[in-house]
């Protein structure tokens, strides 16, 4: 795994697992779906959480 990476260069590292170190910055949820939002200073970006695959605390 690489060391961390900015948001701003996630993009250079698509199908990799890298490490993203921030903030929560904001929880959106629809459905069976949770979209978590991250900030590190460089930008912004959005991930999925499936209900399924996380423990129901979490969700």
């Amino acid at each position: 795994m690489k060391d961390q990476v900015y948001i701003s260069d996630v993009a250079k590292h698509v199908g990799e697992e890298i490490t993203i170190k921030g903030w929560l910055y904001n929880i959106r949820s629809s459905g069976k779906l949770m979209f978590p939002q991250l900030r590190d200073g460089s930008g912004l970006i959005q991930g999925v959480v499936f209900k399924k695959s996380v423990s129901e605390a979490v969700f």
